[in-house]
């Protein structure tokens, strides 16, 4: 990829502040995940093929999302509530021959906008979610496992925005240009 670049910084807050700043540049406003974003995969998606790490281009992005409010009790009679939001997107990422490939699922925009990992809560409501879509489902089945492991919405791509990174996921990689912003 010609003129490759990204900017490494230490801390994630930093990171996401760029992309911001970055992204508000880029398309005039604070828009939702646009085509043309770069984007960096934040954990592994074995169902679709992505590797945490790795770098991609959205192609499409729904306009629309789908959110649920997701509540499940957690102790002495209390009850938490965590909304989860998916929207559809199509990403372009290089495969093991460096050709362009098209993945297409839902993103969780809890993760593209909430902290570097997937909050106990948000993986609880993610399962939860599951669970009351499939409600005739019983746990520790075949059926159950097959379910969940095809499952778009509980496997969904967990990805954050990609032109600027911390030092940390900017291990191994390599860029034409690299800017290092110091905030250590």
């Amino acid at each position: 990829q010609q003129n490759q670049k990204v900017i490494s910084c230490y801390k994630n807050k930093t990171a996401q502040g760029l992309n911001q700043d970055i992204r508000r540049d880029k398309f005039g406003d604070d828009l939702s995940i646009q085509p043309s974003d770069t984007v960096i995969i934040g954990a592994n998606n074995y169902r679709l093929g992505l590797m945490n790490g790795e770098f991609g281009i959205v192609s499409e992005a729904s306009p629309s999302f789908e959110s649920r409010n997701i509540s499940f009790y957690i102790e002495k009679g209390k009850t938490q509530s965590v909304r989860l939001t998916w929207r559809r997107i199509s990403l372009i990422i290089p495969d093991e021959n460096n050709q362009p490939k098209t993945i297409i699922g839902f993103i969780l925009e809890n993760y593209l906008y909430g902290d570097n990992y997937l909050k106990s809560e948000e993986q609880k409501a993610l399962y939860i979610d599951f669970k009351n879509r499939h409600p005739k489902l019983k746990k520790g089945t075949e059926e159950f496992k097959e379910a969940i492991i095809n499952d778009e919405y509980f496997n969904c791509i967990l990805l954050k925005f990609g032109y600027a990174i911390t030092c940390h996921k900017a291990q191994g990689g390599e860029w034409e240009n690299t800017f290092i912003f110091w905030d250590r």
